[in-house]
């Protein structure tokens, strides 16, 4: 027991007040101010146990929680024998790259306590290697050492450096990829399922189904209680029950905590579970949506409403991308329609404060944004738990957010809604339900929706209708909208009313458990002034990591709308491909596959029974199922469901037809590069035809001659196993079923005549069988590789020439496939040796300061992906200019937000060079972000003192001296 009780006083020390100061005011010398860092933190570490940081240091003077704690400040015994495990492995829950350690006192022979910097390293053998280069420094210098090092140390560096899978390494230390993630693993094994599996527990003792309701609203009551409790800091009890605590918090905070007794009652075995060892101070916003989403999202409401909660990066990103500046700060108003947990709403809060109200005293910020910020959801729970988010942000003051329930798909929303807040919003945020039109047990959240319009287009309209002009809205949406041909109208009239400033992607992974691939927008309510506009979509959630690329531009002429407004950076190859006047329909007959009844598929062959294709699954462009090894099937009517009895594809399968089954349904081709892959069959007068099931369409071709026809089929193979085709198929068509009305456009070559399909259909036959020879035989010949590579390059190059793609477009083709193996060549390339992995202390490193200046947009030139920037104060030393007033020629990086791409567009830049050269040649390294401030509402008096690049006294004095 003593040393139990030793073990727990040396865990507890502190670092002495005259410490904690002298880190401070450093801290604050560098960037940190007096609110942004807090004494005394307690969270809760992998394991279940409660750790505390002596202070923390925060990114934002707004939140204070693990999405925002960037450094930790804890003391040590002795800088010389830190321990990983428990010294440094803590703050993986708390996501801090940097780490201080500070001696309690001075060691021994030393005349003063020291210190040293750390990173948040991935283990301890990269930490003790690093460790052992690093500087244990004395306080009294720790003020300086932060100042010499000030660029690795800033709010926005750090803030960058836990969010990124690769983060950025900082010369100092080294900092483990996925912080934020880590931490909210560990919250979720630690606090969530400890919650969920208590309220499990509660609700299975209940059989009231009515009563099941209000257990689970009470249950999120008890947890913002719990949460509210350890932010403020209050010794609110935790022994004496429920109701005792929500009493007291409801005395802090009326009309959030107000549960009946005897539902609280039911509630106590849940502060077992949350009890007081734990500390919920540090609870961020996804945590919040964790918990929500855990308890009260089911898979059944899933599947029903499609519902997906939105991250806090996502909905930070998408805000700050915003330009609210245009709109005066006086008529800013902020509206959710969909609102969920409250993540938009929050970050909104952080984005009108930081652009207009940060300087003004909290209690007059935090009422100016209750009246300004407006969040709805059709579940009144959802609304209750935004509520609860929201002042969760702003605990010590009255909150009275208003947070309506009205259902956002009715046609009535509108008119209701802004009659309810009495406003009308002039920004609106919003991430939708995914899913079919109307929800529904029969709706679910699949893939893609190509016969339902998508509910997220529905709000979309809704919120064009309450936008004022001038308006701003931000968007997510299912990538359906950008080509589904049901949303047409819906693209049509957003070109039409609206001006496109940004189009990103949002990759499958961002929302939990939903399968399929989003986007978002940035919209601003102005109907365009020119008669045609650029869009510019980067293929990923932009700035949050370096990776993030263009997608592609758009060129969109109003007097021809196009068709869809799915990006291509292979726009201009695509377009040349396309005038060819020959496509598949022109050629060739295509029928749906077949839908058999699975009990009338046999294992015996008959004389009346065809070789059965199976689904798509596991094949590839040399699969043969002429030998019934998936089947053999009878072609009558009662072996085939009913309403799909295919007689027309049935005829060309009783004349024994050859035909090219190209796969229907794609393996996700968001995530997927390859996405045509055809098998053949020509059977001979000894066997029938394959039969092909609904994964496939068959494709016959319409030449008189049996050996024309066997031509037309084995060429078309070989082009739809080609580069090209899965290329135009992946950039034209995103769905993950080829529809035959797509299949019937694809553009075969301009000169698709016997001779040339002769020639290739030669090869294609003599490739097919070698390949198929080779699959029968036990062993495997070596020299049989190379002979089919061979004959699979030269299949290539006789269709690259017959398309007329030149040898730099077909390098840009192949260049894009990557590492995606080919289908005609699986298991017969050889292995790529895996690239070296970077050392741990790789990436990229910034050893200048970062400062911010202004900018304007001079010119654009969208073919070239350039921008033309005057940044004040930078300097070109490569020819010994001063200021670059006429401006520079950047590449556009996905840091430039949309608004920037306007000439004439004025703002900040954050940059971390002042030299032209540097900048020109490397933007993607040296810019950090832009702000706009053009129509902000500041003089150029308020702009001019705002720069951080003013010349410092000793500049002054030096140029007054000559």
């Amino acid at each position: 027991m003593q040393e139990l009780s030793e073990q727990k006083t040396k865990h507890e020390k502190s670092i002495s007040d005259s410490i904690r100061n002298t880190i401070s005011s450093a801290l604050q010398q560098v960037g940190y101010s007096k609110r942004m860092i807090l004494h005394d933190v307690g969270f809760v570490r992998e394991g279940g146990n409660r750790h505390k940081a002596d202070m923390v240091a925060y990114s934002s003077s707004l939140r204070q929680d693990a999405d925002t704690a960037v450094i930790s400040v804890k003391g040590t015994e002795n800088t010389e024998k830190i321990q990983f495990d428990s010294e440094i492995s803590p703050f993986r829950a708390l996501a801090t790259p940097v780490i201080v350690l500070a001696e309690y006192r001075n060691v021994r022979g030393m005349a003063e306590p020291r210190v040293i910097t750390v990173g948040l390293s991935e283990n301890a053998a990269t930490f003790n290697k690093k460790k052992a280069k690093s500087k244990i420094i004395p306080l009294s210098r720790f003020e300086e050492y932060l100042r010499d090092n000030q660029q690795f140390f800033t709010p926005r560096r750090l803030e960058k450096a836990k969010l990124v899978s690769v983060p950025e390494q900082l010369t100092l230390f080294d900092i483990a990829p996925n912080l934020i993630k880590q931490a909210l693993q560990i919250a979720d094994k630690e606090l969530v399922d400890r919650f969920e599996k208590g309220v499990r527990e509660i609700i299975g003792s209940t059989h009231d189904r009515y009563n099941k309701e209000r257990i689970v609203k009470a249950a999120i009551a008890v947890l913002g209680a719990r949460i509210l409790r350890d932010r403020l800091k209050e010794d609110w009890p935790l022994n004496s029950g429920v109701a005792e605590l929500l009493t007291v918090a409801n005395r802090s905070l009326p009309m959030y905590f107000k549960v009946p007794s005897g539902i609280a009652n039911k509630l106590d075995p849940l502060l077992e579970r949350l009890h007081s060892a734990f500390d919920f101070s540090q609870v961020s916003l996804d945590m919040v949506g964790k918990f929500y989403a855990s308890v009260f999202v089911t898979k059944e409401l899933r599947d029903k409403w499609g519902i997906h909660y939105t991250k806090s990066l996502l909905a930070r990103t998408l805000l700050r991308r915003m330009p609210i500046e245009e709109i005066p700060p006086d008529k800013r108003i902020l509206a959710d329609p969909t609102c969920g947990s409250g993540s938009l709403l929050t970050a909104g809060y952080e984005r009108f404060a930081n652009a207009t109200y940060l300087r003004i005293h909290e209690d007059e910020r935090h009422q100016k944004l209750v009246g300004s910020i407006f969040g709805n959801d059709r579940d009144q729970f959802a609304a209750e738990i935004t509520r609860m988010t929201l002042m969760l942000f702003h605990p010590p003051h009255k909150n009275n957010w208003k947070v309506t329930h009205f259902d956002a798909e009715k046609d009535s929303f509108g008119r209701k809604w802004t009659k309810e807040i009495k406003v009308t919003p002039t920004i609106i945020v919003a991430n939708p339900p995914f899913g079919g039109k109307g929800g529904g047990a029969s709706t679910t959240v699949k893939p893609r929706t190509r016969h339902q319009p998508d509910r997220s287009a529905l709000i979309l309209n809704h919120c064009l209708n309450i936008l004022p002009e001038n308006g701003l809205l931000g968007i997510i949406l299912t990538e359906t909208v950008l080509d589904q041909q049901l949303l047409k109208t819906t693209r049509h009239r957003v070109l039409k009313e609206c001006q496109i400033i940004e189009q990103w992607d949002i990759p499958v992974g961002w929302f939990d458990n939903v399968n399929r691939p989003a986007m978002a927008w940035v919209l601003r309510k102005t109907a365009p002034s020119s008669k045609t506009v650029y869009i510019r979509s980067l293929s990923d959630v932009p700035s949050l990591e370096r990776e993030a690329k263009l997608h592609g531009t758009i060129q969109i002429d109003f007097a021809n709308p196009p068709e869809h407004l799915v990006p291509t950076v292979f726009d201009g190859i695509l377009s040349k491909i396309e005038t060819s006047p020959n496509c598949i329909e022109d050629y060739y007959v295509v029928k749906n596959g077949l839908q058999a009844l699975k009990a009338k598929i046999k294992d015996e062959k008959s004389n009346t029974t065809y070789p059965w294709s199976g689904n798509a699954k596991g094949t590839d462009p040399y699969s043969d199922f002429s030998d019934g090894s998936r089947g053999w099937l009878e072609l009558i009517d009662d072996n085939l469901r009913k309403g799909r009895k295919r007689e027309d594809l049935r005829k060309y399968l009783e004349n024994n037809e050859p035909l090219v089954m190209l796969r229907a349904n794609r393996k996700a081709p968001w995530n997927y590069k390859w996405s045509s892959i055809a098998l053949v069959d020509v059977p001979n007068s000894s066997r029938k035809v394959v039969a092909p099931s609904e994964s496939f369409d068959a494709t016959f071709s319409k030449s008189t001659k049996m050996v024309d026809k066997q031509r037309y089929i084995y060429s078309l193979w070989a082009v739809l196993n080609h580069p090209i085709a899965s290329l135009w198929f992946h950039e034209r068509l995103r769905v993950q079923k080829i529809s035959i009305a797509k299949y019937h456009i694809f553009p075969l070559p301009k000169d698709w005549n016997i001779e040339k399909i002769q020639s290739l259909a030669s090869i294609a036959k003599e490739l097919i069988n070698t390949k198929r020879k080779i699959d029968l035989q036990p062993l495997l010949d070596p020299q049989d590789n190379p002979k089919i590579k061979e004959m699979v390059r030269t299949i290539y190059d006789i269709i690259y020439q017959m398309y007329e793609i030149k040898e730099g477009e077909r390098r840009k083709i192949e260049e894009w496939f990557g590492e995606e193996q080919r289908p005609l060549l699986v298991d017969i390339e050889q292995t790529k040796k895996a690239a070296p992995k970077s050392n741990i202390g790789s990436g990229i490193i910034y050893d200048e300061p970062e400062w911010e200046t202004t900018c304007e947009t001079l010119e654009l030139n969208f073919e070239k992906n350039r921008i033309r920037l005057t940044i004040d104060g930078l300097t070109d030393y490569s020819e010994g200019l001063g200021s670059a007033e006429d401006g520079i020629w950047l590449k556009i990086i996905p840091a430039m937000p949309g608004w920037l791409l306007e000439n004439g567009a004025v703002g900040w830049v954050e940059i971390t060079t002042d030299s032209a050269k540097k900048l020109k040649r490397s933007p993607e390294k040296y810019v950090l972000g832009f702000r706009l401030h053009k129509n902000a509402y500041k003089t150029q008096d308020e702009i001019d003192k705002g720069l951080l690049l003013a010349p410092n006294a000793e500049t002054k004095k030096a140029e007054a001296n000559g």
